[in-house]
């Protein structure tokens, strides 16, 4: 999926796409975009369906790994190459899935931001599962904050605010 979002962004002369109207779904995730208040295009990749009260019940705590950027000269869109980094972090992500322990729900991305929402069955396993994986790599400028919601309020409120 990061390969997608990495064509998405990226275009020869240098443009952020049009991107208006793009709501699809591929595999288990759907891809959508909107505008937010200041008229900036926010591109969301997100499961495309709810997880199972079983799966809920297993990954009760959730990492939001923030990744602020200089979106002034796109249209709030990272360039082309924070996008590529941004991607590379994003596979990064993927590769620690594991079922029941790790699961990616949901990315955010414009007006200078880029989320990455993370449910885990533990914070403490999910940084060091992060450390190992990121281990040896260029130092990606991100934040990193950790919360309880074994009831996925975030989540929730997130599909919610799309649909």
């Amino acid at each position: 999926m990061a390969n997608f979002l990495k064509r998405l962004f990226q275009r020869a002369d240098g443009q952020s796409p049009d991107t208006s109207g793009m709501n699809f779904e591929v595999g288990n995730w759907a891809v959508a975009q909107y505008t937010d208040e200041d008229g900036l295009p926010i591109v969301v990749k997100h499961l495309s369906h709810s997880p199972s009260a079983a799966i809920r019940a297993g990954l009760q705590h959730l990492a939001v790994i923030r990744w602020p950027y200089d979106g002034s000269t796109n249209n709030g869109l990272p360039t082309p190459e924070d996008n590529e980094r941004m991607n590379q972090l994003e596979d990064n992500l993927e590769k620690l899935e594991t079922p029941g322990r790790v699961m990616l729900a949901y990315t955010k991305t414009g007006n200078g931001l880029k989320e990455f929402a993370i449910r885990c069955q533990s914070q403490e396993e999910f940084m060091e599962a992060l450390n190992q994986g990121l281990a040896g790599q260029p130092v990606y400028p991100i934040e990193i904050d950790l919360y309880e919601d074994p009831d996925w309020q975030d989540f929730d409120a997130f599909m919610k605010s799309l649909y």
